[in-house]
C-alpha cells in the first residue's frame, strides 16, 4: 500500500481513497481497524470519474478491481496505534500488500 501508514485522529472526518492501478483486484482487509473507525458511506467510482454505487454501513472489508476506485469516508472513533492492514487475497500479504493505521 502507499502510503503504507496512515495516521488519523479521532473525531475527525476523512475521504480516503483507493485506486488500483494493477489489472488484478486487491482487497483492504483489516478487522481491528474496522473496529475502531465509523464508515460514513464507500463510493464506487466508474472509469469516468462518476460513482457507480454508494454503500453505506458497518464494513469488514472491500475489494478494489482492477483499474478500479474506491472512496472511504469514515470518522475514527478508537485510538490505536500500527493497527495492521492487508490484502487479504492469497499471497498478496506475502507479496508486501500491507500497512498499518496509526489512530491519535
Amino acid at each position: 500500500f502507499k502510503p503504507n501508514n496512515i495516521e488519523l485522529e479521532t473525531g475527525k472526518a476523512y475521504k480516503l481513497v483507493f485506486k488500483n492501478t494493477d489489472d488484478e483486484k486487491h482487497e483492504f482487509a483489516s478487522p481491528e481497524a474496522m473496529a475502531k473507525i465509523f464508515t460514513r458511506k464507500v463510493e464506487v467510482l466508474g472509469a469516468d470519474g462518476k460513482m457507480i454505487s454508494e454503500v453505506k454501513g458497518a464494513i469488514s472489508e472491500f475489494e478494489v478491481a482492477g483499474g478500479g476506485v474506491v472512496e472511504w469516508f469514515i470518522v475514527p472513533v478508537q485510538t490505536g496505534d500500527k493497527v495492521p492492514i492487508e490484502c487479504a487475497l492469497e499471497g498478496h500479504k506475502e507479496a508486501g500488500m500491507v500497512g498499518t493505521f496509526t489512530i491519535k
